[in-house]
């Protein structure tokens, strides 16, 4: 399965909108070396979007380093941006908190010149650039001046219909006067300063708009091998903390609540947290098979931790479980529902991950897989015969897409070097008997596994002839991958 954004880190913004850049530059700069960008001094491997250069060629996202930069991973192919790509930029003294847009046409990265813009704050991504004025005015006179509009004082007439200030009845309508409510920044904020985090989350919340994957863990922290690193292997006591959150690695996730009854887009709120969170109180004596799962409700942009013992249930629909702490989704509603022993009650959470626990401490944890998907790396040589190769998907849930991807990395049997196949439906297995089988390939909540026979492991046709052919095993490279499929 082929994707327009490089995964190999495991980084998972899209093409339409990166993960957070720390800073973005304000002027040419040297490609090379830690330095001071709008007022920030960079660490290595801090994200800097760099719009300024001469040579529009060069913008992009760059990893800050002591020697040489380079282009970050999803931003480093000619698929990886569109127009209208969006990036956040989380600190600077010009640009922190601001989001910028890619207003070139047709872009590819390292072959066009790369134009970004201002489109706004992160606490007013999803309003109207007319939404966001009105949102600084702080006073209703302010609101009207604004809106070129005139403040009601008695008996105007507006459209050929009289308006009232106080509790009146005009041609069989009743009118009444309502004090607008103007939201508000926290104490201190000027009107051209950014929102506060708590602003963001209720303008967001409010709105319930998404364009993201929605119900799952949707980005955070990852270790070397590209998978989130979010959750420590083992915890003292039964209590788990979150590892590596930062403003550079928010956690986020993304609650599913149904589509909108007026409008028809997606109701969602998102959770996001620069900081650690703690799942504490777990059950003693559940093992990894059984653990308890660490779930967050999500309110206002705030993750509140919880934990269950019961399996979370995965439906295209039905009546969920009032059983108290199961949890149902059903898919078809794109809605979660919990049970609290009379009722199961439509509540936006999201499954964060789960621990095993003996008699006093957590032994054993599994971090979910951001966005639903798994992406392998790639390992050397084919399997060999009689032999199993397995993956740990952590999806949370059995995939409905799974598959081993083969790609050639010398020339085999018709096969060019990069050429890749889908092992399932495809690749086959030599029975003794002669048959030839796909290779199975099973799954459950957390892992899959394959199994080659026991003459002959991979059996395909010969890209140029068409017969049947016995792939050179270290011609190739293989890697497994998986997605829940909705």
């Amino acid at each position: 399965m082929t994707e327009g954004t490089d995964r190999r880190r495991g980084v998972s913004g899209s093409a339409a909108f990166k993960l957070p850049c720390r800073v973005a530059t304000t002027a040419a700069i040297t490609l090379s070396g830690l330095q001071t960008i709008d007022g920030v001094a960079l660490a290595a491997d801090d994200r800097v979007l760099v719009k300024d250069q001469a040579s529009g060629i060069e913008n992009g996202i760059y990893v800050a380093d002591t020697g040489d930069w380079v282009r970050a991973v999803d931003c480093d192919g000619p698929r990886d941006v569109v127009q209208g790509t969006l990036v956040l930029i989380l600190s600077g003294s010009v640009s922190g908190n601001t989001i910028y847009q890619l207003t070139t046409s047709s872009p590819s990265i390292g072959s066009t010149s790369l134009s970004f813009s201002v489109v706004g704050t992160a606490a007013l991504f999803y309003a109207s650039a007319f939404a966001q004025t009105l949102l600084d005015d702080t006073t209703a006179a302010a609101a009207r001046t604004t809106l070129g509009a005139v403040g009601l004082t008695g008996d105007e007439t507006v459209g050929g219909v009289k308006a009232f200030t106080g509790a009146n009845t005009h041609a069989g309508i009743e009118t009444f006067a309502v004090s607008p409510v103007v939201p508000t920044k926290s104490a201190g904020d000027s009107t051209t300063a950014p929102a506060t985090t708590a602003f963001v989350g209720t303008a967001i919340a409010a709105i319930g708009r998404s364009d993201a994957v929605r119900q799952t863990v949707s980005a955070g922290p990852v270790d070397t091998a590209g998978l989130p690193s979010f959750l420590p292997s083992t915890a003292t006591g039964l209590t788990v903390t979150t590892q590596n959150v930062s403003s550079t690695y928010p956690l986020v996730a993304t609650a599913a609540g149904g589509w909108s009854s007026t409008t028809g887009n997606p109701q969602d709120t998102h959770g996001y947290s620069t900081a650690n969170i703690t799942w504490s109180g777990l059950t003693a004596s559940r093992a990894a098979a059984t653990p308890n799962f660490l779930y967050g409700t999500i309110s206002g942009g705030v993750i509140t931790p919880a934990s269950t013992i019961l399996a979370p249930v995965y439906q295209w629909g039905g009546t969920p479980a009032v059983t108290s702490g199961q949890i149902t989704f059903n898919i078809s509603e794109m809605r979660a529902y919990l049970g609290n022993g009379s009722a199961a009650v439509q509540t936006n959470l999201v499954v964060f991950g789960e621990a095993a626990t003996d008699g006093s401490n957590v032994i054993s944890t599994v971090a979910y897989a951001y966005n639903g998907r798994y992406e392998g790396a790639f390992t050397s040589t084919l399997w060999s015969t009689s032999t199993a190769a397995s993956w740990s998907h952590n999806l949370g849930v059995i995939p409905k897409i799974k598959d081993v991807i083969l790609e050639c990395t010398t020339n085999d049997n018709g096969f060019l070097v990069g050429e890749q196949i889908s092992m399932v439906g495809q690749t086959l297995t030599s029975a003794s008997s002669g048959v030839y089988h796909p290779h199975p390939l099973a799954a459950t909540r957390n892992a899959m596994h394959t199994f080659s026979a026991v003459d002959a492991a991979f059996i395909a046709s010969n890209a140029t002839t068409g017969g049947n052919v016995a792939l050179t095993a270290a011609r190739w490279k293989y890697k497994g991958t998986a997605s829940r499929g909705w």
